[in-house]
């Protein structure tokens, strides 16, 4: 990756007067070991374009300054880190509220940046998700303005809570109002990382009152028509039977209890039930489940693989989303199935069984799947015997199997450097109605070592099933080796193939396309 560095500072020679700078960067303040310059400029100012930096790699910045006198002055800034990544967040934000305040906290490792060793937390309130439009932020500027903004700022923020006054969130409107609390967090490079706890749901309204009805227990209700009726006596001693209707809750999260009273001439005792809850609008949680890649360790993806394909045939990684609170609380047993599809129907491989999971996300192992099959995962959860609706996952498909090669040719023009690809896409299981293939890459081999780096093939988009691309060579390739064109072809699960071509025919005799070179001994005076 390339970037620009500005720089300016300040010199000053009243005798003779500045003549010009020179400007260096470098690894260490000695400058032996040189990254980009020297840059030489009759100015205070210089930007430098086209740097290859390293994220959390170190440099010095060394100017110097020639007055016309010949004489020269050094000024070295540094070391400077290079921090090219924002703050990363592994935790997650609780929310928590009394009569007057709420509070926002987070683990005191969930924000990590190896490279800045300041980070800085503001906080912000909005009425739906990605907004700040109840408590802005401080906007992101200089630390001039960032210390009047802060001022100005209802918060109070430390490197683990933060608090605002409920009397800014127009907390006692009537009715129920949801809030979406975010942190952002900035490092040295003012580089942000933004992160939003659960939606906190807060009425402050009774529910509307409805109406209880005693009905027969022995009446039969399938063949009852029109309202059942509110009944005053009954022969049986062991059950009751009620209904209610017209309660009205400002949410959907609502809670019925049962209470039974026992009246004779010396009083009246009463026992009311645990309560049953009931989620009214739907029976979805909005879990939202999706396929997601197992963590590898030690490695750093150039491209991403796509979650809806993989390459195991035993295991398959799920994740979804939490449902808002108190649900989260409630439903909180996983029960997970698996279907194949057949054609356009979907056909049950794993029954429904209960899982363990960790942080939303469950590994299933020991599978037995198939390659070039497409799955999807059902996940519900849980409340005792009460359960979601279950949702399903994208399709995931199984490609198990690396591309297979098609026909292609290479032609070397008579420069020597302009190689000229012919090639068919390569194959992986082309009735599939997904296309498998990701992206192809070339490199120029001897004795199947890279002598060039891997480097993208942009395939033209036409429908044309043989393509032509024009590759060009940073210099012309001499007749002393045997050098192969290597193409590398990725699918959408990571599993590549690579096969290659001679430029020229390295057994050709007559005439001999690969000549070795000539060693000659001298012996000087």
């Amino acid at each position: 990756m390339c970037f620009q560095l500005e720089l300016s500072w300040r010199a000053a020679d009243s005798v003779s007067g500045i003549r010009k700078y020179s400007v260096l960067l470098a690894r260490d303040s000695t400058g032996l070991s040189s990254i980009a310059g020297p840059f030489v400029t009759k100015h205070s100012t210089e930007k430098i374009s086209g740097l290859s930096l390293e994220d959390g790699g170190r440099l010095f910045v060394i100017v110097t300054a020639n007055n016309r006198a010949g004489l020269s002055a050094n000024l070295t800034f540094g070391p400077i880190t290079v921090d090219t990544s924002e703050p990363k967040f592994s935790g997650q934000l609780k929310t928590r509220s009394d009569s007057q305040l709420l509070v926002v906290c987070w683990g005191g490792s969930d924000f990590q940046d190896p490279e800045s060793h300041v980070l800085e937390f503001e906080v912000g309130v909005g009425s739906r998700r990605n907004s700040t439009d109840i408590v802005p932020y401080p906007p992101v500027v200089s630390a001039e303005s960032q210390e009047r903004s802060r001022a100005a700022n209802i918060s109070s923020v430390n490197s683990t809570c933060a608090v605002l006054r409920l009397q800014e969130l127009d907390w006692n409107l009537i009715g129920e109002h949801t809030y979406h609390v975010s942190i952002r967090c900035t490092n040295g490079a003012r580089l942000t990382t933004t992160v939003f706890a659960e939606p906190m749901v807060h009425t402050n309204r009774l529910p509307t009152q409805g109406i209880v009805m005693d009905e027969d227990p022995d009446a039969n209700l399938e063949n009852m028509f029109g309202v059942p009726h509110d009944i005053r006596y009954q022969l049986r001693a062991d059950t009751l039977r009620s209904r209610w209707s017209g309660f009205k809750y400002a949410t959907s999260f609502q809670t019925y209890f049962t209470k039974v009273s026992a009246t004779n001439a010396l009083g009246t005792v009463s026992a009311t039930s645990n309560g049953v809850t009931v989620e009214s609008r739907r029976a979805k949680l909005g879990l939202h489940p999706m396929n997601v890649l197992p963590p590898v360790a030690n490695e750093t993806r150039r491209y991403m693989v796509e979650m809806d394909f993989q390459s195991s045939l035993s295991t398959i990684r799920v994740q979804w989303t939490r449902p808002r609170p108190p649900l989260d609380v409630i439903f909180h047993t996983a029960y997970w199935s698996l279907e194949r599809k057949l054609t356009h129907d979907w056909q049950t491989v794993e029954d429904f069984r209960r899982v363990a999971y960790n942080n939303d996300t469950v590994v299933l192992t020991n599978l037995h799947l198939k390659n070039g099959s497409m799955y999807r995962s059902l996940l519900k959860l849980c409340s005792e015997r009460v359960c979601s609706e279950a949702e399903a996952t994208p399709e995931l498909m199984v490609l198990h199997t690396p591309p297979s090669p098609s026909d292609w040719s290479v032609n070397l023009e008579p420069d020597n450097k302009t190689i000229n690809l012919n090639m068919k896409e390569f194959n992986q299981f082309p009735s599939s109605e997904k296309n498998t293939i990701s992206h192809y890459q070339w490199s120029l081999q001897h004795d199947g070592a890279n002598i060039l780096n891997w480097t993208d093939i942009d395939l033209p988009s036409s429908d044309i099933a043989s393509k032509s691309i024009i590759i060009e060579l940073p210099w012309p390739v001499r007749s002393t080796k045997c050098l192969q064109l290597a193409v590398r072809c990725f699918n959408r699960a990571g599993l590549s193939t690579i096969d290659k071509r001679q430029l020229r025919d390295c057994s050709a005799y007559d005439p001999k396309l690969i000549i070795d070179p000539t060693v000659t001994d001298a012996i000087g005076p």
